[in-house]
């Protein structure tokens, strides 16, 4: 009798304390953190003046908001209104980058969101400014900077892309040769059905030499983003800052495609996927 009361008074004790548990857990705990909860109480997330989300940006600019030097600005999580698409708004929860892309006259880049592969890969929300919106040394802030990727229209090389290793505030001078890509896939799929495989489950094939194109210089745009976010951490002498041809990623050092002249049909395999350690180690500052 005495043990079945003993367990009756643990087994009522440890449900008491699960329920005070439960009762004095602070509003975040047991799930992701949102910008409400970093933006409703600065203090308890280190202060307005502390990265939380390690993206070079304070709590207290990606709450309020950043005015640039051209004084257009961006409004921070709290003052965001009724803007629901992410891309209209810093938030203190999620890493923040700001892109500029430099076009060519004429251009061969996609008018419509350039940088989605890169944004919908990895845990980065994009932000296309101009260029006149950062500074000279492209700072945003003082204490972070964008990403600047320049359209090249020179055919005098194989390279379709090219970038410095490490973060938005390292070097600048990536490019992107978008002629060399519209010639490069002109010139293999004349007289041949065109498609592009992007190696990603739900992503649709894509068929004709324009889209095709698209696509490509999509994938380098974001190969080149990701050199800029410190990706593919692990020096490999053979690939450099890559993972090898065929690893069906975006990080992976060179696109392939094959040609069957029984059917006529030529085929980029142009990834839209980034391999998992990229997408947890992502840096930017």
């Amino acid at each position: 009798m005495r043990a079945e009361q003993d367990n009756r008074i643990i087994k009522a004790l440890g449900v008491l304390a699960i329920a005070l548990l439960v009762l004095f857990l602070s509003p975040s705990e047991g799930r992701a953190v949102t910008g409400s909860d970093i933006c409703g109480s600065l203090d308890t997330y280190g202060g307005a003046t502390f990265d939380y989300d390690n993206d070079g940006f304070t709590n207290g600019e990606e709450c309020n908001g950043i005015t640039f030097v051209s004084g257009n600005s961006i409004p921070g999580y709290s003052n965001r209104g009724q803007e629901s698409d992410r891309t209209g708004y810093l938030d203190p929860s999620g890493k923040d980058l700001f892109f500029i892309l430099v076009r060519a006259n004429p251009t061969w880049i996609p008018a419509d969101s350039p940088a989605t592969i890169y944004s919908a890969g990895l845990p980065v929300t994009v932000h296309e400014i101009q260029s006149s919106d950062a500074g000279a040394d492209r700072s945003v802030t003082s204490n972070q900077k964008a990403v600047m990727i320049t359209e090249s229209l020179n055919t005098g090389g194989d390279i379709f892309g090219s970038s410095e290793q490490g973060t938005p505030n390292d070097l600048d001078g990536a490019k992107v040769y978008t002629q060399r890509i519209t010639n490069f896939v002109s010139g293999r799929c004349t007289g041949y059905t065109c498609n592009a495989n992007p190696n990603t489950a739900g992503v649709p094939s894509v068929t004709g030499s324009e889209p095709v194109t698209n696509l490509y210089i999509r994938n380098v745009i974001a190969h080149e983003l990701g050199h800029v976010s410190k990706l593919t951490p692990t020096k490999d002498r053979r690939f450099e800052w890559h993972y090898a041809p065929g690893n069906g990623t975006v990080m992976e050092q060179s696109a392939s495609y094959t040609r069957s002249n029984s059917t006529r049909t030529v085929t980029f395999y142009l990834s839209t996927q980034y391999a998992d350690p990229d997408k947890a180690g992502v840096t930017l500052k």
